[in-house]
């Protein structure tokens, strides 16, 4: 599929969500094949680290600036390498021992992620569900403590 958006030709594969860009624009792809909207790479960022974030070049970063700087998006599919005790929570990945994923959706605008600390109700080496239940969306979990537990709210 190859769009044209700011005077640039992107290529852009929807089944990898992966871009090919030039110039100084970042292309932000909204979700699927949804026509995205280029902005200005950053030309600085500051040093804030937070969990990994998964971008559409099957990089990883340490925040969203980085990501743009480097002329791409999120990536809410995951896609990239995760690391061991690391697992993929949409675009960034969480540790499975500490956190679970908290997916959201929103129906006016894309989905968010987060990676909340576990309560103190889970066992740190063998979380469950179980130790959820009483969170939000709660009995809206999937996973184990191997692959890490996920909560997603409607």
């Amino acid at each position: 599929m190859v769009i044209r958006v700011c005077r640039e030709v992107i290529v852009y594969d929807s089944r990898l969500n992966t871009e090919l860009l030039e110039d100084r624009l970042t292309r932000h792809t909204g979700a699927g094949d949804q026509t995205g909207t280029c902005k200005p790479r950053p030309e600085v960022c500051l040093l804030i680290a937070g969990p990994p974030l998964c971008a559409c070049n099957g990089k990883t970063y340490l925040n969203e600036c980085e990501v743009n700087a480097a002329g791409s998006d999120l990536n809410a599919r995951g896609t990239c390498e995760v690391p061991s005790g690391l697992f993929a929570c949409g675009y960034i990945q969480c540790d499975a021992q500490t956190q679970y994923c908290l997916h959201e959706h929103h129906p006016s605008g894309p989905d968010t992620f987060s990676c909340p600390m576990l309560p103190a109700t889970c066992s740190p080496h063998h979380p469950t569900c179980g130790c959820l239940a009483q969170e939000p969306c709660g009995n809206s979990c999937t996973g184990d403590a191997t692959a890490g537990l996920t909560l997603t709210c409607p």
